[in-house]
């Protein structure tokens, strides 16, 4: 090769020859790949343990979720989801304890306000609710998937048992409370028509 009238030597094909690019797409596919193998490596070692769990330890670890709404979410492998649900159960049950021990008189004296009825009959239901949904999602990820239909259907009735054993107490809260707003509200109204009215003449 001249360059200003001086040949200067140059490598047969060095100047064919381009430095190889970095394959972001062979990089992307190894990345995926990755990712996959480890959701895939998470899931089979759920399903392993759901196929080492029996029907009497399925049926056990479900009634101990009942029991401690999040302990069978953690124990079924979603643990963040699990350790908010338990967090916010001891919360409230502590929240519970605290009001009913600190503020009793506020708790009776609001007996009979109905508006304040009303909201604790919307938060029965609503916290009866979401137990039972933690109660059925629980089970789903404790019993054993080598259950067979026997096991199915005995971890069906132990459920249904649990839900029925929640939904019917806070039923009849939630029934108890709209009666007392009610009847609150019906002594209001009959006290304001009877302040409205003249007094009699002797």
């Amino acid at each position: 090769m001249r360059l200003n009238g001086v040949w200067i030597g140059v490598r047969p094909g060095y100047l064919h020859h381009r430095p190889r690019g970095i394959d972001r797409g062979a990089m992307g596919r190894r990345s995926r790949a990755t990712h996959a193998t480890g959701r895939s490596g998470t899931s089979d070692g759920r399903h392993a343990a759901a196929r080492a769990r029996t029907v009497p330890r399925s049926l056990g670890l479900t009634l101990l979720g009942a029991l401690l709404p999040g302990v069978g979410l953690i124990i079924g492998g979603r643990r963040r989801l699990g350790a908010f649900v338990l967090t916010l159960t001891l919360g409230l049950v502590g929240l519970g304890v605290y009001i009913g021990l600190t503020r009793r008189d506020e708790v009776l004296a609001a007996a009979v306000v109905p508006s304040r009825l009303l909201i604790t009959s919307v938060a029965i239901g609503a916290i009866a609710f979401v137990w039972i949904v933690v109660i059925v999602g629980s089970h789903r990820l404790l019993r054993p998937a080598t259950g067979g239909a026997g096991g199915r259907a005995v971890g069906a009735v132990l459920v249904g048992l649990l839900c029925f054993g929640i939904a019917a107490p806070a039923a009849v809260g939630v029934q108890m409370c709209w009666r007392s707003a009610t009847w609150s509200r019906t002594c209001s109204s009959r006290r304001g028509r009877a302040r409205a009215r003249p007094g009699r003449r002797r």
